[in-house]
């Protein structure tokens, strides 16, 4: 773990976006000696896949505003703006995709067939969904549950705020030899 690192978990703690709790943790993480390693990302073949979202949210918030203008029944005229909201939604996630690191997983098990796929991670949206969900698994997990999810917030928040041009990369090699291959970057 470099110093810098150690320093960026410190100013989130100087700045309140985590307790003394989480950031022991995060550190411990951290300065484990492990199975993370610099290692080159796989080849992105769809750079552009953020288009595939939004040009989806667009061409639904189109019909959606023709069902709005043209529709008189009181239901329909809820779907169609329900639509409209979901249009918008993936707008969103759509244009923020374009600039976020990429996750690749890969799946290597012992016996059966291989898993491997690539797609953009919002980091600053999936770190805004969890501090929504928060609430809800504190209340239906318990504390160790909320922990980890607080865990993971920060995790991502941190990425978010310290791009590098430096993949992470994370193998996992289980007993059972099976491997799990995460690239984030």
């Amino acid at each position: 773990m470099s110093d810098d690192e150690r320093l960026h978990v410190l100013k989130m703690v100087a700045q309140g976006r985590l307790t003394v709790e989480e950031a022991e943790r995060l550190l411990d993480i951290l300065a484990r000696p492990g199975p993370v390693h610099d290692a080159a990302p796989p080849v992105i073949r769809l750079r552009r896949a953020w288009e595939i979202p939004f040009l989806a949210g667009v061409i639904l918030l189109a019909l959606a505003a023709l069902c709005i203008s043209v529709v008189s029944s009181p239901w329909l005229m809820v779907l169609a703006w329900v639509a409209l909201v979901m249009a918008a939604l993936l707008i969103v996630v759509g244009w923020l995709s374009q600039w976020s690191p990429w996750l690749h997983l890969h799946v290597v098990p012992r016996r059966g067939p291989r898993i491997a796929f690539s797609l953009p991670l919002p980091t600053h949206l999936a770190a805004w969904g969890i501090a929504l969900a928060h609430p809800l698994i504190d209340r239906l997990a318990g504390r160790e549950a909320a922990g980890y999810l607080a865990l993971t917030r920060s995790l991502l928040e941190a990425l978010h705020d310290h791009p590098s041009s430096e993949p992470i990369a994370i193998d996992i090699d289980d007993e059972d030899g099976d491997a799990i291959h995460i690239y984030l970057g």
